[in-house]
C-alpha cells in the first residue's frame, strides 16, 4: 500500500490509548448506575473524554489520518467487528485495531473445540448436571421474569435462568409475553457473516493470516444500512489460522 508507516504506527498507538482509557467503563463492567460516574475509571474519563474520539465517524478519522484508501477501507473494516457500520459508528471503535494488532490473538493448541471440552470438564469437577438432547420449547414469563421452562422431557424450574443465544431469536421464539420482544423487534439490526470452517488438505503458499479479496470493502455496509438489501458483490475473508501457529 502507498501508505507511510508512520500513520500506521500512530493510529495503533492511538488505540492502545483510546481501549486503555474506555475499556475499564465500556467493556469490562454494566454500566447505567449512577454510583459508577464515583469511580476512578469514570473520573479519568471525565478528564480525557475528548480522546475518545466520539463526536466524528469511524470513516471521518480514517478517511483523514489515512491517504491510501486501502488503507482507510482496512481500518473502516473494524466496523464489521461487531456489526456496525463505519460511516456511521463513532471513531471510539477504531481501538479494535489494538486488540488485533497490538495485542494479537491466541490459539488454543487442540483448535477451537478443546474449549468447549475444557469447559464442560470443569463443569463437571464444580458439580454442573449437563441435559444433553433436551430442547427448550417455551419459557414461561410472568411479571417480566421468568419462571421456567417447558422442555421436550418436560417443564423445569430453576434458581437462575442463562440464556448464551442470540437475545432477539429468544424472545421471538420463546418468550411470547416478554416486554423484551417488541423492545428488540424495533431496535435495529446489526449486520453478520457467513462463516465456513474448512479443513483444507492442500497448502496455500500465497496466503497469509489474514487475507481479504474485495475492490469495495465498505459498499455492502451502505446498502444493508442505508437500502437494507445485500450487495451484489461479497467480501471475501480467508484466515488461515496455520499462519498464526
Amino acid at each position: 500500500m502507498d501508505q507511510p508507516p508512520a500513520a500506521v504506527l500512530k493510529r495503533l498507538k492511538e488505540a492502545k490509548e483510546v481501549y486503555a482509557l474506555g475499556a475499564p467503563v465500556f467493556l469490562f463492567r454494566p454500566f447505567g448506575k449512577l454510583s459508577d460516574f464515583r469511580t476512578p475509571a469514570y473520573r479519568k474519563v471525565g478528564r480525557q473524554f475528548y480522546k475518545l474520539d466520539f463526536f466524528r465517524t469511524m470513516h471521518q478519522a480514517n478517511r483523514k489520518d489515512f491517504t491510501d484508501p486501502r488503507m482507510v477501507q482496512l481500518f473502516d473494516r473494524y466496523a464489521t467487528y461487531n456489526g456496525s457500520d463505519p460511516y456511521r459508528a463513532p471513531a471510539t471503535l477504531n481501538m479494535i485495531a489494538h486488540l488485533e494488532n497490538n495485542l494479537g490473538a491466541y490459539f488454543p493448541e487442540k483448535g477451537m473445540y478443546s474449549i468447549v471440552e475444557a469447559l464442560y470438564h470443569v463443569s463437571i469437577t464444580k458439580g454442573v448436571e449437563f441435559r444433553m438432547n433436551t430442547t427448550v420449547e417455551e419459557v414461561f414469563v410472568k411479571n417480566k421474569r421468568v419462571t421456567g421452562l417447558r422442555t421436550s422431557s418436560g417443564d423445569q424450574k430453576y434458581d437462575l435462568y442463562v440464556s448464551g443465544m442470540d437475545a432477539g431469536m429468544l424472545a421471538n421464539r420463546y418468550m411470547k409475553y416478554h416486554p423484551l420482544r417488541k423492545r428488540l423487534n424495533r431496535a435495529e439490526k446489526s449486520t453478520s457473516a457467513m462463516i465456513f470452517y474448512w479443513g483444507m488438505k492442500r497448502a496455500f503458499p500465497v496466503l497469509e493470516l489474514h487475507n481479504i479479496f474485495s475492490r469495495l470493502i465498505i459498499r455492502p455496509s451502505l446498502f444493508l444500512f442505508s437500502e437494507r438489501r445485500r450487495y451484489r458483490r461479497n467480501l471475501l475473508f480467508i484466515f488461515l489460522s496455520v499462519r498464526g501457529l
